[in-house]
């Protein structure tokens, strides 16, 4: 498990990508950081949020438009992100890794953040906690000379019959929104508003949320696309036609790529959050289920999972 040459070695010719749509100074104290321009196919961006960003494993779009820019030279996508989670508590099982050393073992060089909308169901105060929070786990993921990225939490939507409606809470969102927003300035790294662009798509009437909490299809698509824009990566253009459920494309040429994204995306979760974790490095490695039954001194599920390795391998190949 976890094995370190399969994140740090490269598929792939090294290639600059994205345009910084800032300019971005170093603070006291602190290296400038290196210009996206500058950033290559040995990185590695890990994913850290909520339910919304474990969702780009489905609706891997924001991927797809780094390929279809740089022909298949965009850096590698680690999905670390995991439902529930916040500033203040990211529970997982026992013997989980803690961030440092998931970061390290996939090689991790960008950190991709996106957290607000769970918080903003706290009470008004939670904000200056919001805030000292956030610092705290910042410190955490940009360690080792990692570089951030920080997304603004997306609004509530009114909900459907049977659902609570939490668009009365979207005003503390745009606050926890503008929070964020300030934690980038203070720490000069780049900063994408979604907050803002999506409540006005959400205003001409199209629905964004499958719940009016969490992003469909269109929502994830808009989503990526006002990323896409504020990185300087350009306009993709009109919102194509979205499967509203599994969200495949009706555009060969596109789902032609978010297929196989999707498909490595898979093998990187089951890799990385197998469900039986008790069993692999949890509390349950002594039974003797988890053991060869030949000799009992071996582990046959840790080897097993290994295989996961060069699938994943495989597949970026035949993305590239």
């Amino acid at each position: 498990m976890w094995a370190q040459h399969i994140f740090r070695s490269s598929v792939r010719p090294i290639a600059a990508w994205m345009l910084l749509f800032l300019t971005c100074q170093s603070s006291p104290g602190e290296s400038a950081p290196r210009r996206a321009t500058q950033w290559t196919t040995n990185d590695v961006i890990a994913l850290v949020g909520g339910e919304d960003l474990v969702a780009w494993q489905f609706h891997p779009y924001f991927e797809l438009q780094l390929q279809r820019r740089l022909g298949g030279q965009a850096p590698r996508f680690r999905n670390l992100a995991w439902e529930g989670d916040t500033v203040f508590e990211q529970q997982r099982d026992l013997n989980f890794p803690k961030w440092p050393e998931q970061l390290r073992r996939v090689g991790a060089t960008i950190v991709l953040c996106q957290f607000g909308q769970n918080e903003a169901l706290r009470a008004p105060e939670s904000r200056r906690t919001f805030e000292r929070q956030y610092h705290v786990l910042l410190d955490i993921l940009r360690a080792d000379g990692r570089q951030l990225v920080l997304l603004t939490p997306t609004p509530f939507e009114p909900a459907g019959p049977g659902l609570a409606d939490l668009s009365a809470r979207n005003h503390s969102v745009e606050a926890l929104a503008n929070v964020v927003q300030g934690i980038a300035r203070q720490r000069q790294t780049l900063f994408v508003d979604l907050f803002h662009p999506l409540a006005t798509a959400a205003r001409s009437g199209a629905r964004l949320t499958r719940d009016g909490f969490h992003l469909n299809p269109r929502g994830h698509w808009l989503a990526a696309a006002e990323i896409s824009r504020q990185l300087g990566l350009g306009d993709p253009g009109p919102v194509p036609t979205l499967d509203d459920i599994h969200g495949t494309f009706r555009d060969a040429e596109l789902e032609s790529l978010r297929r196989p994204l999707a498909e490595k995306n898979r093998l990187w979760f089951d890799y990385w959050r197998p469900q039986n974790w008790a069993f692999l490095n949890g509390d349950r490695v002594e039974q003797p289920s988890s053991r060869d039954h030949r000799d009992r001194t071996i582990r046959w599920f840790p080897r097993e999972m290994e295989q996961f390795l060069p699938l994943i391998a495989r597949k970026e190949v035949e993305i590239a």
